[in-house]
């Protein structure tokens, strides 16, 4: 993949999800969760899960998530001030 494959990718896929992120929203009504975290950049979520029939029929997730400082290195990731 070249850089300017990279940085398009990053401005028309991964920007745009950062705004309005699928399935990001608590469940009051899921079957489990799971608390979660990365401990190299300081996100903190859980996982809602809900499962019928012993097959997971949809997934959330919701928490914080911290700016990782190693993606800040990326020249992608600077052309956009994040």
């Amino acid at each position: 993949m070249t850089k300017q494959e990279l940085q398009q990718l990053f401005k028309n896929e991964i920007l745009p999800e950062n705004d309005n992120p699928y399935h990001f929203q608590e469940s009051q009504r899921a079957s489990f969760t799971v608390e979660a975290n990365n401990s190299m950049c300081g996100d903190k979520y859980t996982l809602y899960f809900n499962a019928s029939e012993g097959h997971i029929t949809s997934v959330y997730f919701y928490g914080l998530v911290v700016p990782c400082p190693r993606l800040r290195s990326l020249s992608c990731v600077k052309a956009w001030n994040i």
